[in-house]
């Protein structure tokens, strides 16, 4: 995703009237401009006061296919880095403006990035009922158009091919957050917000997309995804001011925990701390462990042992859990935990434990919605719970 326009920046004391590109997904804005001579651009490169200054563009146009955003300035930029382009013997002014043999001939561009990675713009949409939108990447599942939730100013959910869209006649952005985490924990995989709009307001996140991977579906079906969907949305609106912080509190640490770049363990901790964050206990009481997951005592106690062997044993996720299941007799009981089938493919017993109890605490976080699935819960397409 790339947007063209044309500009002006001030830089090392010279106003330029140039080429602008914002690219959402790099995290980045470039402006080229002419240069002064091979050894001015080089000197330049070097002086390293010019990475200690703040830059806008400003009279910032650019058109749209659809929809129209009126001349604008973005504040509060920084440098990234510089590059001097190329040079020739030949001196044409055409090559210079056209870019010709795709050689940037004396040309300098200037990669400067937002402060914040949020950037407001005007915009004036065309074409279009609804007065909200939102644009998520990484969706990995398929809801298809007319499909709504809430009971005033609905809000349609359409979802395909890693992208979702969210309108609506209500401000969509102010709650871009919360649903971008109801969305990741029914999907079982992070998301990322890239846009959004409301009313004459358009919103750019640029932070890159790291395009992280993700474990799969909550639910092979699709009516299920639909209605969790509509139940984690009409419990987070139910919540009052405090409810909302402890309930997102536990939500944020079960999406971090998504992250397939981190180790194992890692992601079992932020587990554990999901876990602390819903029993409201630093220690995991197993009682409240027990009833909060809707497991047997003796099941809570293994979970609480791994736990214990892991952060303050210093123990490998592999050798906590077999250690456990040793130490308290559990045998055979544990041969519960999913199973992936996956062939002849051997599956680390850290993973297991990993999805175990992720999938315990997904359900718990669903039953706290108020949802049950009329069908056998799976998890990443193969899990069955």
């Amino acid at each position: 995703m790339a947007i063209h326009g044309r500009g002006r920046i001030e830089f090392s004391g010279k106003m330029y009237n140039c080429p602008i590109t914002l690219d959402p997904n790099a995290g980045e804005i470039t402006a080229k401009i002419p240069s002064q001579g091979i050894e001015s651009s080089l000197k330049l490169a070097a002086d390293k006061s010019i990475f200690n200054q703040s830059y806008t563009i400003t009279d910032l146009d650019i058109v749209l296919p659809s929809g129209k955003m009126p001349r604008t300035r973005i504040e509060n930029l920084r440098l990234k880095r510089i590059s001097p382009g190329s040079y020739s013997v030949i001196d044409s002014e055409l090559i210079r403006s056209f870019s010709l043999a795709d050689k940037e001939i004396g040309i300098i561009t200037l990669v400067l990035s937002p402060k914040r990675f949020f950037i407001r713009l005007p915009y004036t949409p065309s074409g279009t009922s609804h007065k909200s939108e939102l644009i998520f990447e990484n969706s990995h599942l398929s809801i298809p158009p007319n499909t709504f939730i809430g009971r005033r100013n609905k809000i349609e959910v359409v979802a395909h091919q890693s992208v979702l869209v969210l309108k609506s006649n209500r401000d969509l952005l102010k709650d871009q957050d919360s649903f971008g985490k109801i969305y990741a924990i029914c999907q079982g995989g992070l998301l990322h917000y890239r846009m959004g709009f409301n009313g004459n307001i358009l919103e750019i996140n640029f932070a890159k997309n790291w395009g992280l991977s993700h474990l799969g579906r909550v639910f092979v079906n699709r009516d299920e995804v639909v209605r969790l969907l509509k139940a984690q949305y009409y419990y987070w609106k139910s919540l009052n001011r405090i409810q909302l912080l402890k309930h997102k509190s536990s939500m944020n640490f079960i999406i971090d925990s998504f992250n397939n770049s981190l180790p194992i363990e890692s992601r079992v901790n932020i587990l554990f701390t999901a876990l602390e964050a819903i029993d409201g206990s630093p220690t995991l009481d197993d009682s409240t462990v027990a009833s909060t997951l809707g497991i047997e005592l003796s099941i809570a106690k293994f979970i609480r042992q791994v736990r214990n062997e892991v952060i303050h044993a210093g123990s490998t996720l592999s050798v906590a859990v077999e250690k456990s299941r040793k130490e308290l007799k559990l045998g055979n009981r544990l041969n519960r935990l999913p199973y992936p089938a996956a062939g002849k493919m051997k599956i680390r017993r850290s993973f297991r434990f990993y999805i175990f109890l992720l999938t315990l605490i997904l359900k718990a976080k669903f039953r706290e919605a108020g949802f049950s699935s009329g069908e056998p819960i799976t998890y990443g397409g193969y899990l069955h719970i």
